[in-house]
């Protein structure tokens, strides 16, 4: 198959003016809105019908006897739900233009070249041997080769690290070095601050000398007011505490008085009466058993009925049969047992 130029003489290639441009997408926006407004509808469940239908008209009809008749005409509508009455069908395909032939180069026979570079060679394990073994790790690590390198060292290295050295010597030293004038910076401005405060309390010393002096004499003038008024004080309080004194003294007796002249009733709820101790009693009389429990018997007896329910008590009235004595009558009364009944044992023959 091969390839076959087009032939496009026949088209127009020119560029579409804006107004042309603007009538297609006008044309092309109102073919779509047509056709999504359709399917929208069609998706709505009890809402438009899917077609609308034409207004109906009126129609003049004159019949074979010469009788017009007005006949209106209307468009049927559509069942949206109806199946539908006719079948797709296949339509023949048209006639295709001659597919483009792919051509390829013609086969050629493998050399064993060819081979040898397609074979992928199989995975050696550094771990495992052929069969499956684990390789030793000192076997390994001579199967390596590395103890069968010769390490060189350069001649620089020693140089490198002399320099190292005395690099961090020089640090050292200088580190040392700033810690001392840090040091004796810190000395000296302690010492700077120590002679201020010692001048700043010397001067505070001497203000505070020069304040006593000048309050000394009114130290001891304050000194005598408060003395004097101290002494006032005691002699006052000597005073009320004399007052006091007398004061007591007299509520006291009045007191007194006023506890004897209580009657005994108030005394009681007071708790201010005393028990006399006159024998207006035969204490004989006292912790006595006789009284309200006598005839009753000690403590530990139990006699709760002081005589017995059944006086009659007799052999005659417990062995005594009343219902044999009913049925045999009035002669049978008097008749009594003195013993109770006595049974005898049949054996059987």
């Amino acid at each position: 198959m091969e390839l076959v130029k087009k032939d496009i003489s026949g088209y127009d290639l020119t560029r579409p003016s804006l107004e042309e441009i603007a009538n297609n997408t006008a044309k092309t926006k109102q073919a779509l809105e047509q056709t999504l407004n359709g399917t929208i509808i069609a998706a709505k469940v009890g809402g438009e019908p899917l077609r609308k239908t034409q207004d109906p008209y009126y129609v003049k009809h004159t019949g074979l006897d010469g009788q017009e008749r007005i006949i209106r005409m209307h468009e049927q509508q559509t069942d949206p739900m109806e199946c539908v009455k006719f079948s797709h069908r296949r339509v023949p395909r048209g006639q295709v233009d001659d597919h483009v032939r792919i051509e390829r180069s013609p086969p050629r026979q493998i050399t064993s070249k060819d081979q040898k570079n397609w074979k992928i060679p199989p995975c050696i394990s550094n771990w495992k041997n052929s069969k499956g073994y684990t390789i030793p790790i000192e076997m390994r690590l001579s199967a390596d080769g590395r103890y069968l390198r010769d390490t060189t060292i350069s001649e620089r290295f020693p140089k490198h690290s002399e320099t190292l050295y005395q690099a961090e010597r020089n640090a050292r030293e200088e580190v040392s070095a700033r810690e001392a004038i840090q040091k004796k910076l810190a000395l000296k401005e302690s010492l700077k601050k120590e002679n201020q405060m010692r001048e700043l309390a010397a001067q505070a010393r001497a203000e505070r000398n020069s304040l006593v002096k000048n309050e000394q004499p009114k130290k001891r003038e304050r000194s005598s007011s408060v003395e004097e008024r101290e002494k006032i004080r005691f002699e006052r309080s000597r005073e009320i505490e004399r007052d006091r004194r007398i004061e007591n003294a007299g509520r006291k007796v009045q007191k007194k008085d006023r506890d004897m002249e209580r009657d005994i009733s108030e005394k009681i709820a007071l708790g201010q009466a005393q028990p006399t101790k006159s024998k207006l009693l035969d204490e004989r009389l006292f912790n006595q058993n006789e009284g309200v429990d006598a005839g009753f018997g000690s403590e530990d007896e139990y006699n709760v009925y002081d005589k017995p329910l059944f006086n009659d008590r007799s052999g005659a009235n417990i062995y005594r049969n009343i219902r044999g004595d009913r049925e045999e009558g009035d002669a049978a009364l008097p008749k009594g047992r003195s013993n109770p009944v006595q049974f005898e044992r049949v054996r059987e023959e």
